[in-house]
């Protein structure tokens, strides 16, 4: 199986860090890919994402035929810097995280439906996640960008700094404390007991 590396060159230009792949050229054997982000690139992202730094962002992926479209695994790697929400300083995090998401035709995932109509998708059993809808061409780097982006901490902190400890109330009322929710709990402990009992009898 060879690598197959993409540049710039694979790109549209609809996004900041943009690497198509033609389904077209998939055939039944799996195909990897690989691309780093250029410095140009990072940098978009930056602003994007809301990072003070970003660099060595890169992707490895393999491409496989999977039901009647395709399914993609792979691993994104980046150096990233982050504001601390407290000091707002310099938070550096390196992130390495693996994904796995799942291609279909739209009828594949919507079936019969009509437009307009109202329907419900469900996590597909087997990927453990919704399918996306397969088109002509895929952004593997859109596809990096966004697993970045959801790997990215929320709450960065730089070291030494404590957990925030917000409350939050209506005006003229008291946040709700430990305390006040111990009688809720004692409730669902007596109607777990009340049930337990039912089932007995």
């Amino acid at each position: 199986m060879n690598d197959t590396v993409l540049t710039s060159a694979n790109g549209d230009g609809q996004v900041e860090f943009s690497r198509t792949v033609k389904m077209s050229a998939l055939n039944h054997e799996p195909e990897s890919y690989s691309a780093k982000a250029t410095p140009a690139e990072c940098e978009a992202l930056m602003r994007r994402l809301d990072l003070i730094g970003l660099k060595d962002f890169s992707v490895e992926a393999e491409i496989k035929k999977w039901r009647n479209g395709v399914r993609i695994t792979g691993r994104i790697t980046a150096d990233v810097m982050q504001k601390c929400i407290v000091t707002l300083e310099p938070v550096p995090d390196h992130i390495d995280e693996e994904f796995d998401r799942g291609y279909l035709p739209e009828r594949d995932i919507v079936g019969d439906a009509k437009p307009g109509q109202e329907i419900e998708i469900e996590d597909d059993s087997e990927l453990g996640d919704l399918p996306d809808v397969l088109g002509e061409t895929l952004d593997l780097g859109e596809l990096a960008s966004e697993a970045l982006s959801l790997a990215l901490s929320p709450y960065p902190r730089a070291d030494g700094e404590e957990p925030l400890n917000l409350q939050a109330a209506p005006p003229g009322e008291a946040p709700i404390t430990d305390n006040d929710t111990k009688p809720f709990a004692s409730l669902a402990a007596y109607r777990e007991q009340l049930e337990k009992q039912a089932k007995k009898d």
